[in-house]
Parts: C-alpha cells; structure tokens; sequence
C-alpha cells in the first residue's frame, strides 16, 4: 500500500510557500473567485470530468497548494494528485479560515 500525504498549511503559511514558488490554485466556482480570492491564486475550478486536463497547465511548479470554500474538496482534488507524485499542500479550514484571519487585520 502506498501511503500519499497531502500537508495542511496555516493561512499565514501561505506567503512563505508562494516564494518558494509553489503555485496557489482556487477550486472555487469562477464567479466566487472573481467576487474574492487570496492574492496571487488562480481559478482552475473543479469539475471533475475536465479539472485534470486545465490543472496540466501548472503541474512543473515544485508544489501546488490547493483551497476551496472549507478545505474539503482541496483535500480531496490533493490526495488524487498526491497519488501520481506531485507535492501538494492544502489550506487549513480553505478560504473560510483565510477570510477569518484578514478580517482581524
């Protein structure tokens, strides 16, 4: 049996693993990231009959961190490509928790 870890990263953990060029992918429906996103994602929407072709286009980045709403659906799109050797991170509590944190701000 082959064990796939996907790491769960802190919101504040996020800056740090952008300059270590891992890039950041909201799963989210397009509309809710056009309304709002982490600064520096970008929007591959997750639809699984066609999310594995669009996600080519950033599988050579060292890792890829994914987010959804709550970290649910990151997981699970994470573990899958976790399975095929790619270096996956997804965000504790998804954007939810990163809405959170930057409202105290």
């Amino acid at each position: 049996m082959i064990v796939v870890e996907v790491q769960i990263i802190a919101v504040w953990d996020i800056e740090q693993k952008l300059k270590e060029g891992c890039i950041l992918v909201d799963l989210r429906e397009y509309e809710e990231y056009e309304k709002e996103h982490i600064p520096g994602a970008i929007c591959i929407t997750y639809e699984e009959d066609t999310f594995f072709d669009k996600i080519k286009i950033v599988l050579d980045a060292p890792a890829l961190i994914f987010y959804c709403e709550r970290g649910n659906t990151s997981l699970l799109v994470g573990r899958k490509l976790a399975e095929q050797g790619k270096k996956v991170y997804t965000i504790s509590g998804g954007f939810y928790a990163y809405k959170r944190v930057h409202r105290k701000r």
